[in-house]
């Protein structure tokens, strides 16, 4: 009869697990102090356990320069390895609680990305994972994913770091547009700055990226709008508020009836993007993930990784 082989986990591994954890964060983070903020210590108790590790091992894993540090090249290789390992720890977690788990799965979602890629298709992603219930929501605000109950947002931003984890979904390429009236000042001479600005929350470095593409000082507005929903300020530019930075493929209709009109050629390329984001460990549950490889087939297989939609040469 075989006998089943049995997996020895090495107690000292175990024993270390906490200050495993604490390096792990501060390489991933750059800081012992975000990487107590993120483990909820204090940041000598990450430096202690780092610094207990590294007697361990007998090699240093930071160069420590005043309040910066900077890992060595043993650094490096824990971190590679470390890294795996508690993801695996957190997939093996993560597995075990949701083998009972029928909660529903909970999303924020940006209208403008619902409208394009999932309103219509996440029936077609239920019926392919009948064991997942999606509640979705659409919002543009910002959240706090770790005091919320969402487990995922997808938003529309100029940022690139975030405290939680981040995929890129779909570049945003981007041009102001206004309504043909304003348009029709602009060619007057009427210049720039006097032209209320309509600026979106989510994306607030945008009309700096354009000024730098179209050789222009960046001259605040005399008077800036601000917005949280894209659909909200595409209306404002409409009713002729002012000039709104949108992206290219979210406004071809509006372009193609007149309602809006670059009054400018210059546009700017990938000057936002759509994220996921959810609480660190999440983006590795069964659900979220099987969620994650799923919006990423519907943008792959829509030809649309640049922005939402096809875009015009103007």
């Amino acid at each position: 009869m075989s006998r089943e082989k049995k997996v020895l986990i090495p107690t000292e591994s175990v024993r270390h697990l906490p200050a495993l954890n604490a390096f792990e964060a501060a390489a991933r983070l750059g800081s012992f102090q975000e990487a107590a903020t993120f483990l909820h210590l204090t940041p000598s108790a990450i430096s202690h356990q780092v610094r207990r590790l590294e007697n361990v091992l007998g090699v240093a894993l930071f160069v420590r320069r005043n309040r910066q540090i900077e890992l060595t090249e043993s650094g490096r290789k824990l971190q590679l390895h470390v890294s795996r390992g508690l993801a695996e720890i957190s997939i093996g977690l993560q597995a075990v609680k949701e083998a009972s788990d029928t909660s529903p799965l909970r999303i924020s979602v940006a209208p403008s990305f619902a409208a394009t890629y999932l309103s219509a298709g996440m029936a077609q992603f239920e019926h392919e994972n009948p064991d997942i219930t999606v509640h979705m929501e659409f919002s543009s605000r910002l959240v706090d994913l770790e005091a919320s109950e969402l487990d995922i947002a997808i938003r529309h931003t100029t940022q690139t770091r975030f405290s939680v984890f981040s995929e890129k979904l779909a570049d945003v390429s981007g041009a102001p547009v206004c309504a043909p009236q304003i348009a029709a000042r602009l060619v007057a001479g009427e210049s720039i700055e006097s032209i209320p600005r309509l600026t979106l929350l989510q994306a607030p470095g945008v009309w700096t990226l354009w000024n730098q593409a179209a050789g222009r000082m960046d001259i605040p507005p005399q008077r800036e709008l601000l917005f949280e929903s894209l659909s909200d300020g595409l209306q404002a530019a409409i009713d002729g508020l002012g000039l709104i930075m949108a992206p290219l493929g979210l406004i071809e209709k509006y372009l193609k009836t007149g309602q809006l009109v670059m009054p400018f050629k210059e546009k700017v390329e990938r000057v936002s993007a759509y994220r996921l984001l959810c609480p660190h460990g999440n983006e590795a549950s069964p659900k979220v993930l099987r969620l994650r490889r799923w919006i990423k087939a519907v943008i792959r297989n829509s030809g649309n990784i640049d922005g939402c939609c096809p875009v015009r040469k103007v």
